[in-house]
């Protein structure tokens, strides 16, 4: 019977730690439907401003090939022509810029030409491109990957963490949850003992015992802080735990929806990072670990 019932407990356990992964971790995704899954506001425009849209547009991807500051002037007149007579001219350059800017975002990366064109229609047209994260994201990995070099990014606040020399901070995230895997020891299937009459005043008293010894491993939420990616180090800032792990440490990087999962190297446990853009800190890392 012990045995019986040491089946069903480790069924339980099993079920109890299945419910629990999924309620934390939710579906994962893989690099590309993450890129996918980045959207933008979309803007609408009035119908009768749909060919200037479209003439803008078509100016801007001529302009965006060959984008140099000595036909600035000519690129600006072409456009101010397009949205000549428009009923709502900043909504259709708004859009134009948008649009031109998620096809931009496409794979992920920004270069020099791309940026030249975003910066030349803001700053003309006066549109604010400070709430729009994914720029700079996207211009730090171009930095890293096509030109093999570390950028200069402007990091705003204090920084809770001591940095070496030539090190510079990429990504900081607050309120990521630290998830560690847990491994407790247990004993299912014990029994205290009993004792049974077999006749009056006669009793048969059964041994107890603990049963079997078995490990269970779960993942659990272990603290909350800051998580921060320089150019040499991963930085975890919480209220119980200060972890810094080397770039160069890092052996796989696993990215999932708002999630990451690291190993590095030795006998250590992986370690899960969960509430950050987990598609730019893997191609941050995988990237970085690459850099000489």
């Amino acid at each position: 019977m012990q045995f019986v019932f040491f089946g069903i407990e480790l069924i339980l356990v099993y079920v109890s730690y299945k419910l629990a992964y999924l309620r934390i971790y939710g579906s994962k995704q893989s690099y590309e439907s993450k890129k996918t899954a980045k959207k933008h506001k979309a803007i609408k425009i009035d119908e009768g401003d749909i060919e200037k849209y479209q003439c803008a547009k078509d100016v801007v991807s001529q302009f965006s090939k060959e984008c140099k500051e000595d036909n600035e002037n000519e690129f600006i007149a072409k456009i101010d022509k397009c949205l000549d007579g428009a009923k709502q001219p900043d909504g259709v350059i708004e859009k134009v810029l948008n649009d031109y800017i998620q096809e931009a975002l496409n794979d992920g990366l920004l270069d020099e030409k791309e940026e030249c064109t975003i910066m030349t229609l803001s700053q003309n047209y006066n549109i604010d491109l400070e709430n729009i994260e994914d720029l700079q994201k996207a211009k730090i990995l171009y930095s890293i990957i096509v030109k093999n070099e570390i950028p200069d990014v402007e990091v705003r606040g204090n920084i809770p963490v001591l940095l070496e020399n030539n090190e510079t901070i990429l990504y900081a995230e607050n309120g990521v949850a630290l998830i560690k895997e847990v491994t407790k020891t247990k004993y299912v299937g014990g029994s205290d003992g009993f004792s049974i009459r077999i006749a009056k005043g006669l009793y048969y008293r059964k041994s107890a015992f603990k049963g079997e010894r078995v490990k269970v491993s779960s993942q659990e939420v272990v603290d909350a802080g800051t998580l921060i990616i320089s150019s040499k180090n991963i930085f975890f800032v919480g209220e119980n735990q200060k972890i810094k792990i080397p770039i160069k440490r890092i052996i796989t990087s696993e990215p999932f929806e708002n999630g990451l999962t690291i190993q590095k190297s030795g006998r250590a446990k992986p370690l899960t990072f969960y509430g950050l853009d987990s598609w730019f800190a893997h191609n941050l890392i995988i990237n970085l670990a690459k850099i000489e």
